[in-house]
């Protein structure tokens, strides 16, 4: 399948949608491949890719089940990546699957501030969706954050958590 050869694709990002608008499972497992060969900064398909997989496990009633090295991979791009694309796409996406790793680099992630806002806020979703054990905790020390639109994010889940508890 081309989806696990990304080097013979001219143009990854139009094939990213195309992958999202066909919706298929069969895409996930050569997405994961490929995403794991990728290397930040060197692999020009990367962001592509990881767009694609978190779209289809978006709205799933279920989180993906994948190996801890995967895990790694994006939990290690989400916190020395510089805060930029690949972090935020490596943090929804660690917002998608189910690995016991998941939830430590979902907590610092959630409070780097040298993170961009959106991957912090997705890591911070993350956390209140799959580790509501985690998220007072976590909420208490954001809502005062300097970030503006991670306070804001962190004053909406604490509402929200706050409503379920009820």
């Amino acid at each position: 399948m081309i989806t696990g050869n990304p080097e013979a694709i001219a143009n990854t990002h139009p094939f990213a949608s195309l992958l999202l608008e066909l919706n298929r499972e069969e895409f996930v497992a050569p997405l994961i491949e490929a995403i794991s060969k990728g290397v930040p900064g060197e692999s020009g398909y990367l962001s592509d890719y990881l767009y694609a997989l978190h779209g289809l496990l978006e709205g799933q009633e279920s989180l993906l089940k994948v190996e801890d090295h995967f895990v790694h991979s994006l939990g290690g791009w989400l916190l020395s990546t510089g805060g930029g694309e690949i972090s935020w796409k490596s943090g929804l996406l660690l917002g998608e699957i189910e690995n016991r790793s998941t939830r430590e680099y979902l907590l610092k992630g959630s409070l780097d501030s040298s993170l961009l806002h959106l991957t912090r806020v997705a890591c911070l979703r993350a956390i209140v969706n799959h580790y509501g054990e985690d998220a007072s905790e976590i909420l208490e020390k954001l809502v005062d954050d300097e970030d503006s639109d991670v306070r804001e994010a962190a004053l909406d889940a604490k509402k929200f958590v706050d409503g379920r508890s009820k």
